[in-house]
């Protein structure tokens, strides 16, 4: 799971669920899972296919109804993360990949813009490392605190940096 998911944490909150299928955080995780286990289920590779697939769109399903609750923005983060990881990497699907990050982009959040433009490269073959429209508009919120302030300008500064003509490719 690439280090997404703090063990202790995660089990604390996993036995406070009713309900762990209605969760999106843990389908994403189940997604994840899934392939890299395989071979110690005992189900063919149709069976787990079939069973990533109904995790995968239940999961897609419950992260885009998240995205209006702010206090799950770091669920928001994971599930895309490990979604799009699992769409790429193993489906290696990039436009579902990248959609799976447009959208979380729509809602602010800086770390997929990187992944946003890896998929770009992937999928139209070209790099393009300057400063997208989207993160010069980008708006921090008031209620924010001052630490995540200065983590949503470092994206800013590092893509000005790419502007530079010294880094010009």
């Amino acid at each position: 799971m690439f280090g997404l998911v703090h063990q202790p944490t995660f089990l604390e909150y996993y036995r406070r669920l009713d309900n762990p299928t209605n969760d999106a955080l843990v389908l994403a995780i189940c997604v994840d899972a899934l392939p890299q286990i395989r071979h110690m289920l005992k189900y063919n590779s149709s069976e787990i296919r079939a069973l990533i697939d109904i995790f995968y769109d239940r999961c897609r399903d419950l992260l885009f109804d998240m995205y209006d609750d702010p206090t799950k923005k770091l669920q928001i983060i994971m599930t895309t993360t490990l979604l799009q990881q699992y769409v790429s990497d193993v489906v290696l699907n990039f436009a579902e990949a990248r959609l799976i990050i447009s959208l979380a982009l729509l809602r602010h959040y800086f770390r997929l813009e990187m992944l946003n433009r890896t998929h770009r490269l992937l999928e139209e073959y070209k790099i393009d490392f300057t400063m997208s429209t989207s993160m010069e508009m980008m708006e921090v919120l008031d209620d924010e605190p001052e630490k995540t302030k200065e983590y949503m300008l470092l994206p800013i500064i590092y893509f000005g940096y790419l502007d530079l003509p010294m880094f010009a490719i």
